[in-house]
């Protein structure tokens, strides 16, 4: 289920914004006129995709979209005045959000919608693979102090400390991190 905030004060914009969200298949779709209730919201709430309409009622709004960008992995677009648009984008582009330029033109702001949800995408992917590294880390942690415990306790090279795990794990048919766990479990309380 994809899900967006709508930042804006502008009835009209939270309007389009949501007609264009609901054909690319947003199923949950919030709106807000502030940037505080959008700070809090942003907090709360896991989202794919943060629309901020500047300037807002109480904030003009580039520092709510650097925050959303840097604190979260919902994608930004923000929108933003044809007078300011070179500025605000240059502004922008290094914390990885999208401007669009107003008045917006319905196939640019589709354009900009498909692009965040394929960077969206990607960044899922590349999420998931920090999260696997990350496990894999962790397992690697645990094996060498493993490791360590068999050298020290049983007097055994690294070399056969690492085979003995490797030997534990396929005649257990368990991982090397299950056999490390139990090798510092069973080392551990003596």
């Amino acid at each position: 289920m994809k899900r967006a905030l709508i930042v804006s004060k502008s009835e009209k914009a939270v309007a389009f914004f949501k007609s264009m969200l609901k054909e690319d298949r947003y199923e949950d779709v919030l709106c807000v006129p502030t940037g505080a209730l959008a700070r809090r919201t942003l907090s709360e709430q896991n989202l794919d995709l943060c629309i901020i309409d500047i300037p807002l009622k109480d904030e003009p709004g580039s520092e709510l979209a650097i925050k959303a960008a840097e604190d979260s992995m919902c994608q930004v677009i923000l929108t933003v005045k044809a007078e300011y648009f070179d500025e605000v984008t240059h502004q922008m582009e290094e914390y990885g959000i999208m401007t669009v330029s107003k008045p917006i033109n319905r196939q640019m702001f589709y354009a900009a919608l498909k692009m965040t949800d394929a960077i969206g995408i990607r960044m899922g992917r590349i999420q998931k693979e920090k999260e696997k590294l990350l496990q894999k880390i962790d397992d690697l942690r645990i094996v060498s102090r493993a490791k360590l415990t068999l050298i020290t306790n049983l007097g055994m090279s690294e070399n056969d400390a690492h085979k003995y795990i490797e030997r534990q794990a396929m005649d257990m048919r368990r991982t090397r991190r299950q056999v490390a766990e139990n090798i510092l479990k069973t080392y551990q309380n003596r």
